[in-house]
């Protein structure tokens, strides 16, 4: 759509804009991009194998990084994936929206990805921008997702669960879903699993269990919608 597209436009400009700056005063550049470059095929990806972007998004976030590895040598990207947090308009919020009305949850029930709170990618950005403020010279591409891979099922059974505790009208016994090759955006996500173990090789940085922090999550969603 054109929306989309004025988004995707928006975003170069800034990422152009800040390498730009970046490269003329020194300065290095952080950037983060998608699992998503990747195709569905492989269990585990690492930062070394070979990146197949095969819509318009990955290619986008494609021509980004190589944007970035070129403007600028002292840059850091960070590839993550299948990002939930407490906000609207997002995989979470979808799936309790949609289980409160009991309305049909349409997504990829066979695909593997590693959900990823936000809360948890903001803790280890600052983790790795602490360690490269205190002299660390280990500039390039890293991975980051929660660990536990999962199913699309197992990570909407267990929001639905987690929300029934704040939604009397969500029962994890009447959830309506069927599977979608190709769902919807809003229950879309990327069906790939990475490889972190060059984070933790290079930063000591490691995964946390997407299944330990998802309560968190949802409780910070409810006291969200309960403030509005």
């Amino acid at each position: 759509t054109s929306l989309f597209s004025s988004k995707l436009e928006k975003f170069q400009s800034v990422v152009e804009s800040c390498s730009r700056h970046c490269a003329l005063d020194d300065v290095p550049l952080l950037m983060l991009s998608t699992a998503a470059v990747f195709a569905p095929g492989k269990f585990s990806y690492s930062e070394q194998d070979d990146c197949e972007p095969t819509d318009v998004l990955s290619r986008f976030y494609m021509k980004l990084e190589a944007h970035v590895q070129k403007a600028q040598s002292k840059h850091l990207i960070l590839r993550t994936s299948w990002l939930y947090s407490s906000d609207t308009d997002n995989f979470l919020a979808n799936v309790v929206n949609g289980a409160s009305s009991n309305a049909l949850i349409s997504f990829n029930s066979a695909g593997k990805g590693c959900p990823t709170s936000v809360n948890d990618v903001a803790r280890v950005l600052l983790a790795v921008l602490l360690q490269l403020d205190s002299g660390a010279e280990a500039w390039g591409c890293y991975h980051y997702a929660s660990s536990d891979a999962a199913i699309g099922f197992q990570f909407v059974e267990a929001i639905v669960a987690q929300a029934s505790q704040y939604d009397a009208n969500i029962d994890a016994r009447n959830l309506r879903f069927e599977h979608n090759d190709n769902p919807d955006a809003e229950y879309y996500f990327e069906p790939v699993v990475l490889n972190c173990q060059k984070l933790l090789n290079t930063f000591g940085i490691h995964q946390k269990p997407w299944r330990a922090l998802l309560s968190d999550v949802v409780k910070e969603y409810f006291e969200r919608e309960a403030a509005q």
